[in-house]
């Protein structure tokens, strides 16, 4: 039911859109963090020592904050810079935000080399788009809950490259078998360097609830998010390691 409403949101939100973001619109965007007519935005928190930079990208919906606040976190921390956006309902506008964020990070940071990709749900598939043009510089991707649809881009990581999935053993909304565990195997046989983690195997036979506010809270991983973000940190440290 959550899903099914979640999916009506976007329809009626692309289906309101009939066109994609001009190149004014977009350098607007990026001046200004927020475009109200289209319901996006961006935050970077810039650091002047830091190590590399984390891309941070959302599921439907888009926000800033990340599932269970994992982005507003990430954003506190000092050896790294932050770029999260903000890209709302519609997929294509999504890839079309994400895409013009890595040119944009590009002109402002002329010798950046190491950049971390962080998707969430419909936000890994921005990810793997973003990849094809890009894997010269981008030294690791995490995927959280992921949906499997539009991930093949990112096999075109670069070797040396890795890739930390993480999702929960409970996800009604994508669930496992039909999403991290696929991606997974699909990495494995590129010889991809992949992790896959998943969280809350210990109630795993507990009776659950089938409520859509129990399965937002597998989906976004709030009752792990802990250990998800210290999965994350440590995750970020080792591949902007200098």
């Amino acid at each position: 039911m959550l899903l099914r409403e979640m999916l009506l949101k976007r329809r009626r939100f692309v289906e309101n859109t009939t066109r994609r973001l001009t190149e004014e619109e977009l350098r607007r965007l990026f001046e200004t963090g927020s475009d109200e007519n289209h319901a996006i935005g961006i935050r970077y928190v810039e650091r002047k020592k830091a190590n590399g930079i984390v891309v941070c990208m959302p599921g439907m919906g888009g926000g800033l904050s990340g599932p269970s606040r994992l982005y507003e976190t990430l954003a506190r921390k000092r050896s790294f810079s932050t770029l999260i956006l903000n890209t709302g309902y519609d997929p294509n506008v999504a890839k079309q935000i994400a895409t013009y964020a890595m040119m944009w990070l590009r002109k402002k940071n002329e010798n950046v080399q190491r950049v971390v990709l962080i998707g969430y749900s419909m936000g890994v598939a921005t990810a793997a788009h973003v990849v094809q043009e890009n894997s010269d510089i981008i030294v690791g991707i995490c995927a959280v809950s992921s949906q499997s649809a539009h991930t093949n881009g990112l096999t075109n990581i670069k070797q040396g490259a890795r890739v930390l999935l993480i999702h929960h053993a409970d996800d009604q909304i994508l669930p496992r078998k039909d999403s991290a565990d696929l991606i997974y195997q699909t990495l494995i046989s590129e010889n991809i360097d992949t992790e896959l983690r998943i969280f809350g195997e210990k109630r795993h036979d507990e009776k659950k609830s089938n409520t859509g506010l129990e399965c937002l809270r597998e989906h976004t991983l709030f009752d792990e998010i802990d250990g998800v973000l210290k999965s994350v940190r440590m995750f970020i440290r080792e591949v902007l390691k200098p």
